[in-house]
């Protein structure tokens, strides 16, 4: 009975890992619409943290708040070093994306290319079969 006790309580508490890391999938796909598999290698290496630190001697619960710790603050360096420089485009990537033959330019007011390029300081070139604004 005991060990059927202790199996239980052992498919509890994977059953609640698999959960977690489902429920963040979930909240990430939901908010940005991309799937993003680096959470599972975040996961990986946090749980190769606490094993390595829990082997070399460490207190189970320092261990673990050691590797909360841990993680945190590597997620925070590949967020700043990694994600971060990427997350804004140049102002030559804006103005590529903005301008565009489908998206003529409609003059200043309201958001179209001639806003954008604005805010990157390029100034905006309307297409050849419309008259000449100055943005």
């Amino acid at each position: 009975m005991e060990t059927f006790l202790l199996q239980v309580i052992s498919g509890i508490a994977t059953g609640g890992i698999y959960a977690s890391v489902a429920l963040a999938l979930v909240m990430i796909y939901q908010s940005t619409h991309h799937i993003n598999f680096a959470q599972g290698e975040m996961a990986m290496f946090a749980t190769y943290l606490s094993w390595s630190m829990i082997q070399a001697g460490f207190n189970y619960w320092v261990a673990f708040f050691g590797t909360i710790a841990l993680a945190f603050v590597i997620g925070v360096v590949i967020q700043r070093v990694v994600i971060r420089p990427v997350e804004r485009p140049s102002s030559v990537a804006s103005a590529a994306r903005c301008r565009t033959p489908s998206t003529p330019c409609t003059g200043c007011s309201g958001s179209s290319c001639c806003a954008c390029f604005a805010l990157s300081g390029v100034r905006a070139i309307p297409p050849p079969s419309s008259p000449a604004r100055s943005c």
